[in-house]
This record gives structure tokens, sequence and C-alpha cells, in this order.
């Protein structure tokens, strides 16, 4: 895949890993990270992505992180997914569990003078449901989460570009090259929007300057 913005830069292909661009203006770079934001919430805008040299949607194949700290592991599109994926194992411990459950109700009804009526019929989708299942990372460390988060989206969605603003401003030098490594390992590629340069470890990866009187370099 390759992203363009035909104001700003030439595109770039996201088939690497990591890869940095640097937007040193803060007028440009608020202006680009506006118009990118709004075309993930299905706006207009100046960003093409396309695949094979054909225009695909950018909110559908990549993934926008706009923060580093991840606070909707289980968003609507995750649950959905992974509700959608456990209701394929069902067995047949479940209607056991069913006709157990049924007969608790029947005896639950016949407790009160009141008629009434239970769902007698549940799906094992709906015993999914009811259990809540949820991602949970309370022990992981912010940078695991975070990982742990492109892979929710690589495995549930087949999502596995992702897009970051000022990632590496959270990141040390150790956790930057180990953080580059797994992605690198999990076959999952990166664009890091940066408003500026990281001496200590912008030297590997490939970079895209936008300099303040928007030459690029």
């Amino acid at each position: 895949m390759k992203l363009v913005n035909l104001n700003y830069f030439e595109p770039i292909n996201l088939s690497q890993t990591a890869q940095t661009l640097i937007i040193e203006n803060p007028i440009v770079f608020r202006s680009i990270i506006k118009d990118l934001i709004q075309q993930y919430n299905g706006g207009d805008g100046d960003f093409i992505l396309s695949s094979s040299n054909e225009i695909i949607r950018l909110d559908k194949n990549t993934h926008l992180l706009k923060s580093f700290f991840i606070d909707d592991f289980n968003n609507r599109v995750i649950k959905t997914k992974i509700i959608e994926q456990l209701a394929t194992l069902e067995d047949e411990d479940f209607y056991c569990l069913r006709s157990q459950l049924n007969s608790l109700g029947d005896r639950l009804s016949q407790t009160v003078s009141y008629p009434l009526s239970f769902n007698e019929n549940f799906t094992f989708a709906d015993l999914i449901k009811f259990l809540n299942f949820t991602i949970d990372v309370s022990e992981l460390t912010e940078v695991e989460a975070l990982i742990e988060y492109m892979l929710l989206y690589k495995e549930l969605l087949g999502i596995s570009t992702f897009i970051t603003i000022n990632l590496k401003d959270y990141l040390s030098t150790d956790e930057y090259h180990s953080f580059i490594k797994d992605l690198n390992n999990l076959e999952i590629h990166l664009l890091m929007i940066e408003s500026k340069y990281h001496p200590e470890i912008d030297c590997d990866e490939s970079i895209r300057i936008i300099d303040h009187d928007l030459c690029v370099i």
C-alpha cells in the first residue's frame, strides 16, 4: 500500500515495518493531523491510500492511533469480532447448560403468583454476549498493551498497517528498538507522524522530513 498527500508529500510505501514522517512546521503539522482525523471519521481529506494502483479506503485498511495510551480495547468493533469468533466454538456442553438454566427458569417462575415466561431458546451467541468477554491488559506495560492492540486489529479485522501521532515522545531508546523489533516479527507496518526529529532513535528506519519552509528532505 502507498499513502500520499498531494499537498505535502510524495507516496510513502507502507509495506516497510517502520517509517517516519516529520513535519517541523507546527501549523502544517496541526493541519495535516486534523485532516487525517477528519478523513478517518468519514469526511473529505487530501490523503490518498492505494494498493496495486487502485484507490482504497483509508479507514478500512489502516488504523489511526491518536494517543499512545489505549483506552478502547473493548470498543464495539473489537467486541463484535470477539463474539463472532467465540460463537463458532459451540459444543455439546452448551445444550446441557441451557437445559439446566431452563429448569432453573421454570422453578423461579413457579415461586411467584403472577404468570411469567422467559427465553428458553437462547443461542450460544446469546450466551457469549451475556458472559461479556473483555480484553484484559491490566498486567501489561503501556508498550506491551500497544502491541497487543495492534495485534488484535490484525487478527480480528485484518488490519496490519497503523499510523501514529508523536509516538516517539513516549518511548525510551531501548523501548523503541524493542518495539520496532516486535512489530517486524509480527509483520505489522507502522507510519509514525512526528512533529520533531529524535536524534537518539531517528537513524535506522526510513525518514521523510517536511521542514519549516515546507521543503521535503
